[in-house]
């Protein structure tokens, strides 16, 4: 999959912008007076004779973290089989308490980096489907239409990975590189004022940030306070993030997108998707009834697995002028050759209907499917033992199987390949 949307991207590589987008996990830090190391365990590091070098393990518990959100913007190469390990990153450090990784927040902050330079009518984003990119959910998807209406381009196409397989993201190996900023450091906090240190020292649970959430909304001004006092550690991060470079070129660091920005962005569902549809509440149950929101779908849209893609239509009053004279196509699903352990090659499938059918998940057979061939268990006598049986062919409400025992199918021909029964099954 990922090697087609490479593909993908090379063949139209001088109209297309491919971006990788990944969280690094959280970096802790500790509360005022308690330098607390982030985790990150690096090579020796020059110390005074007269000092020791010491913090807080990491293991001893945090009121709050940054969160490093890592943007691989690839210089696609003339060749798909070229490295896509190369490009520009630009990092993003948030606070986990209340600036937390989501779709709206992702969308905001894409749409910031892709503006600062010349927009492309393609854009192609992979990640590794983590819960704020998982394209199979509705606020996902939300999120990437309001961002291509927001953008004004012709196509956007986003994939992920297989689940275990987030190393094929190249945003992945960028993390290495990133724990050079991160390692031989320890951060603490600001102190705030003596009240709001005390509203604070109550957060003592193990889930402490959904705690001084919580506490924001009865005392106001906690979050400001917060906010500043956490200011300091995204500074410290950002100077030293900003001197790494991946093959020459230097790392840009940005700020969080507001909120102010964010809620303004997701209120656009409204008016570019569906206005019945309510703000906050885009789960399964919450959409099924909304139609311009499913007409949009079935018009603009191609839901798989993994990819979503959205494609601009010639409708003026829908959609806005194509940025190029290019036409499209979607992105092909992979399909099997001739030979049942390869795929076609993108080219023999580009332009042409396709399913996901030969998708990975589609191979597998869940435990739902196995469920469901056992239709009927079937107590002795003795109501002790069970026996499962698989039938291969439907039973009606109104049908009634008589059995004696177990043994009986052995010398029953008419049962034999029909009716098959697994023994000594406890309840």
């Amino acid at each position: 999959m990922f090697k087609y949307m490479r593909q993908y991207a090379t063949k139209f590589r001088d109209l297309v912008t491919f971006i990788c987008v990944d969280d690094k996990c959280k970096v802790d830090f500790g509360e005022p007076g308690l330098a607390m190391s982030t985790g990150v365990w690096g090579e020796k590091s020059i110390v005074p004779t007269t000092s020791v070098l010491s913090a807080f393990n990491h293991d001893l518990g945090s009121k709050g973290s940054l969160i490093p959100s890592v943007c691989l913007e690839v210089n696609l190469r003339e060749n798909q089989d070229g490295s896509f390990y190369r490009g520009k990153v630009h990092v993003t450090y948030k606070d986990s308490v209340f600036e937390p990784s989501t779709p709206w927040r992702h969308s905001v902050e894409i749409k910031d980096i892709l503006q600062e330079k010349p927009t492309m009518p393609v854009l192609m984003i992979f990640s590794d489907g983590g819960p704020d990119h998982r394209i199979t959910y509705h606020l996902v998807q939300l999120a990437l239409i309001v961002l291509f209406k927001k953008l004004g381009i012709d196509t956007l196409i986003a994939g992920r990975t297989a689940p275990g397989n987030s190393w094929a993201n190249p945003d992945e190996w960028i993390m290495s590189i990133l724990n050079l900023a991160i390692q031989n450091i320890s951060l603490m906090r600001e102190e705030l004022t003596s009240a709001m240190e005390q509203v604070l020292r109550s957060a003592n649970s193990m889930n402490s940030m959904n705690d001084i959430l919580i506490k924001s909304t009865k005392y106001p001004n906690l979050k400001e306070a917060w906010m500043e006092s956490v200011k300091p550690l995204k500074t410290v991060l950002g100077e030293r993030t900003s001197k790494l470079k991946l093959k020459e070129v230097p790392f840009t660091v940005h700020n969080a997108a507001q909120e102010v920005d964010i809620n303004e962005f997701e209120r656009q569902v409204l008016t570019c998707v569906d206005g019945n549809l309510e703000l906050g509440k885009y789960t399964q149950q919450n959409v099924k009834s909304k139609l311009d929101y499913h007409e949009f779908l079935r018009t603009h849209c191609r839901e798989r697995h993994y990819w979503f893609q959205i494609k601009e239509c010639d409708n003026l009053t829908c959609c806005v002028a194509k940025m190029s004279d290019t036409e499209f196509p979607w992105l092909p699903d992979p399909m099997v050759s001739n030979d049942p352990a390869h795929y076609k090659p993108f080219d023999d499938v580009i332009n042409t209907e396709t399913t996901e059918v030969d998708g990975p998940s589609s191979q597998t057979q869940t435990a739902k499917a196995v469920a469901e061939e056992i239709q009927l268990i079937i107590m002795s006598q003795k109501m002790s033992d069970a026996y499962i049986l698989n039938l291969s062919f439907t039973i009606s409400r109104e049908s009634e199987i008589k059995t004696c025992s177990p043994e009986c199918e052995e010398n029953c021909d008419a049962l034999e390949g029909v009716v098959n029964v697994r023994l000594q099954i406890r309840l």
